[in-house]
């Protein structure tokens, strides 16, 4: 099944929907191809993050909508979107390769579903060398957001020697430290005790890695959360209201226990942070100190879904740096944001959506 598109500076790409793979080992996939495609690129390789279904087509439908801004960014490389499996019950989390994945605790058929993406990722390549006569990098370009992004981040230890660069958004609080102090997915502690085979440093330290977030990932307003998990509510004056067991914050999979494990997430915030943008500035700075290729960004006044919104005053600098990224190897820099400019970037949002419903 095909499909083209048409960005909005005319290029054309054709969009196949491939739902039975020739190997028994691929998961289906949507390849996207610029007809205007040079060898030697780099494949763009993001999984899919849509919980709920395992229905393809419907899978499909949503990932084709999404791929109208990505081919405003990527419109000279071939797309991969391997459909990863959703699990009923959500364990284990395939989506984000938590560590029930590896662990053999559970009878599913899609272990080791990491190497199943290599294998789609490979099957892509065949189909464009056959159909396209062109060849790919042996290297990927990693791209993903918010689960997809945390996908991305844990195949790039898994697999990093066909990794060149890596561009991770919304993902700021399980950011990976390789070394042995802290067990996977935080590290490399049990790494081949799971995997059967030594963590790859050297090939990880060659990763371009670039990650950004909202500023607001993780609002949690008048929640707090203490080590353990555990939430406590309190009153306008700070005094406690309620206490209760936490489900995760928002966007900090640091707590959600399918993704991460209660032991591997607790101790990840004892050694890094309990807060979210604590942990991803020790994080970022660790890589800093030990010599990985990295660079980050936080984007002011953005929560974690209205990042691309339309309304979001940080919303062309995002697409930018994006952009600077992908085609220029430009890494992300930090804004000097003062609180007047934040006030005043608001303030514009304010009006600006006012003039919508007025016209509405």
């Amino acid at each position: 099944m095909t499909r083209e598109y048409v960005n909005s500076k005319g290029k054309k790409f054709i969009g196949h929907l491939v739902l039975k793979p020739n190997s028994k080992n691929a998961l289906p996939y949507i390849l996207v191809v610029p007809k205007e495609l040079d060898d030697g690129k780099n494949v763009v390789l993001e999984s899919v993050n849509y919980e709920g279904t395992n229905d393809p087509m419907r899978i499909a439908d949503r990932v084709i909508e999404g791929l109208r801004g990505t081919v405003e960014i990527v419109d000279d490389a071939p797309i991969v979107i391997p459909f990863v499996p959703d699990v009923k019950g959500g364990r284990p989390y395939y989506q984000q390769l938590s560590r029930e994945c590896f662990e053999g605790e559970y009878p599913i058929d899609f272990e080791r579903v990491d190497l199943k993406v290599l294998e789609t990722l490979k099957e892509a390549r065949e189909l464009i060398e056959e159909d396209y006569k062109k060849t790919t990098a042996e290297k990927v370009f990693l791209n993903g957001y918010s689960s997809s992004g945390v996908f991305a981040q844990r195949f790039a230890m898994l697999h990093p020697e066909v990794v060149d660069r890596a561009l991770i958004g919304g993902a700021a609080g399980s950011i990976p430290i390789p070394n042995d102090t802290l067990e996977y997915p935080f590290g490399t502690k049990d790494f081949e005790e799971l995997f059967g085979k030594e963590f790859n440093l050297e090939a990880y330290k060659k990763i371009e890695f670039a990650y950004y977030v909202a500023e607001l990932e993780a609002n949690k307003e008048a929640w707090e959360f203490d080590i353990e998990g555990n939430v406590v509510k309190r009153d306008e004056k700070g005094n406690q209201k309620d206490k209760s067991q936490a489900i995760a914050p928002m966007h900090d999979m640091s707590y959600l226990v399918r993704s991460t494990g209660v032991k591997q997430g607790r101790a990840q915030r004892e050694i890094w942070g309990r807060e979210l943008a604590e942990r991803y500035e020790n994080c970022i700075k660790y890589y800093e100190d030990n010599g990985y290729r990295i660079s980050s960004k936080i984007y002011r006044g953005s929560t974690h879904g209205g990042i691309y919104s339309s309304s979001n005053p940080s919303r062309l600098g995002v697409l930018r740096d994006i952009i600077g990224f992908y085609k220029h190897h430009k890494p992300l820099e930090q804004d000097e944001y003062s609180a007047e400019r934040i006030s005043m970037e608001k303030q514009r949002e304010r009006e600006h959506l006012a003039r919508i419903n007025r016209e509405i």
